[in-house]
C-alpha cells in the first residue's frame, strides 16, 4: 500500500514538473514612440535590444493613431493595442535572438498598408528558426491588409529571422509574438524514464 501511494505521488509530482508553462506573448504596447514621422509627433520608437529577454536587430515600434493619422487609415484595433512592431532603420530583415533555447508559437502578422516610397510593403514574411548553425524549420505567410498568425515552428530554437519576399521586399507589421520556455533537461529525463525508478521507489526488479 505504501509502494502504491508512493508511486502516485512521485508521478504526480512529475506530471507537475514538466506540464508546459503558459505563452508568454511579447505585444510591444509598453514601448514608448517618441520620435515624429511625416509630420506625426510621437509617433514611434526602437525596441530597445534587450526587451522582453530577447536581442533584437532592426525592429521598431509605432501605435496605432500615429499610422492610421499618418496614412489616412481607420484601423480599429490591433491584435494588441496600441502598438505594433515593424522592420526599421531599413533593416528589412529583422532577427531576435537569445541565449536560453525557446519553442516558437506564432506571431501575428500584417501587411503594411500604407503608402510608402522603396523599398515598399513586403506580400510576404518568411520566419526561420535557428538553434546555432542548425536551421530548425520555417514558416512563409502570405501577408493580408488585416492580421493573421503565422503560426509556430517544430523544435526549440535561439533565433528567430523575419525576412519580406515578393516583388516589393519590403517593409511589413509584428504583433502578439508568442513564445513557450523549454523543459529542464533533468525534469524530461524523469519523465522520458531516465529515472531509475526502481531504486528511487525502494524495490528491485527480478533479474
Amino acid at each position: 500500500m505504501r509502494f502504491r501511494l508512493l508511486l502516485v505521488v512521485l508521478l504526480t509530482s512529475t506530471l507537475l514538473l514538466v506540464t508546459p508553462a503558459m505563452a508568454t506573448t511579447v505585444n510591444f504596447d509598453g514601448l514608448a514612440t517618441p520620435n515624429a514621422w511625416l509630420g506625426r509627433a510621437n509617433a514611434w520608437g526602437d525596441v530597445p535590444s534587450s526587451y522582453a529577454g530577447f536581442n533584437w536587430n532592426g525592429w521598431e515600434v509605432m501605435n496605432r493613431d500615429s499610422y492610421n493619422a499618418i496614412y489616412g487609415l481607420s484601423e480599429v484595433t490591433l491584435p494588441s493595442n496600441p502598438n505594433f512592431a515593424y522592420s526599421g532603420h531599413d533593416t528589412l530583415t529583422l532577427t531576435m535572438s537569445s541565449g536560453t533555447p525557446f519553442y516558437f508559437l506564432g506571431t501575428e502578422l500584417s501587411r503594411w498598408s500604407g503608402n510608402l516610397g522603396a523599398p515598399g510593403a513586403a506580400n510576404s514574411v518568411t520566419i526561420t528558426g535557428w538553434l546555432g548553425a542548425t536551421n530548425v524549420g520555417s514558416v512563409t505567410n502570405v501577408l493580408l491588409s488585416g492580421w493573421a498568425n503565422s503560426g509556430g515552428i517544430v523544435g526549440a530554437v535561439d533565433r528567430l529571422e523575419f525576412a519580406p519576399a515578393g516583388v516589393n521586399a519590403g517593409y511589413f507589421r509584428v504583433d502578439n509574438l508568442s513564445y513557450d520556455a523549454v523543459p529542464e533537461p533533468a525534469t524530461l529525463g524523469l519523465l522520458g524514464g531516465g529515472a531509475d525508478w526502481p531504486r528511487i521507489l525502494g524495490k528491485t526488479t527480478a533479474a
